[in-house]
């Protein structure tokens, strides 16, 4: 099937709505922790509970060298960055219908297990810092590497210093992201101008309030 090469470079594109208030500049190739983040953004869209919509992904390393030996044939730079996710999720009601009840870092971390991966040394690619109970999963699970679009508290950062954890916080690169999914969004919706974006953003709140 076909895979979307997210770490290649782009052609410069502007977004066509006279309400967009600048271009969105991909001719340069992203990082993999931006490429990682802008995947872990759009993941996060699936989450319907009503405390927020969190999402996570656990990239491991040393996968790519794995891919490359088990499909030589293939495209090295996709296969390598596609080969590195092994565990997603976004966080999920349990005991209730609508409430955030297993926090996504929880839900990835699970994620990866079922599929007998093994998550030391791994990064974990999150949407908001994660709360004391998920950072210490984080930690006994081994991952050595965070990255989220929110910087850590205080306590938290000192530990994960103590501990060894890098902690790297994407917040000033927020809005260009942003700019980035908006312009996703618009893609998956052929090409619909800023209202109709806009509109849909609306309906699906409507929809996620009927859900809880």
């Amino acid at each position: 099937g076909w895979t979307p090469k997210l770490s290649k470079p782009q052609e410069e594109e502007e977004c066509g709505d006279e309400g967009d208030q600048k271009h969105v500049n991909a001719a340069a190739a992203l990082s993999d922790d931006e490429n990682y983040m802008d995947l872990v953004m759009l993941i996060t869209r699936n989450s319907t509970c009503r405390q927020g919509h969190m999402g996570c992904i656990i990239v491991n390393p040393n996968n790519a060298d794995k891919a490359n030996d088990d499909n030589n044939n293939a495209d090295e730079e996709g296969t390598n960055f596609y080969s590195r996710i092994i565990g997603a999720a976004t966080n999920c009601a349990l005991y209730t219908i609508s409430d955030s009840d297993v926090h996504a870092e929880v839900a990835a971390l699970g994620d990866a297990s079922s599929r007998g991966n093994r998550t030391k040394g791994c990064t974990a690619y999150i949407t908001m810092a994660p709360c004391k109970k998920c950072f210490g999963s984080l930690f006994c699970s081994g991952v050595s590497r965070i990255v989220s679009r929110q910087a850590l508290p205080d306590t938290m950062a000192r530990v994960a210093e103590q501990q060894g954890i890098e902690y790297y916080d994407m917040k000033f690169q927020s809005q260009e992201q942003d700019a980035r999914i908006a312009v996703c969004i618009k893609d998956s919706m052929n090409g619909c101008g800023a209202d109709a974006i806009k509109a849909a953003i609306i309906a699906d709140r409507e929809r996620r309030k009927e859900i809880n």
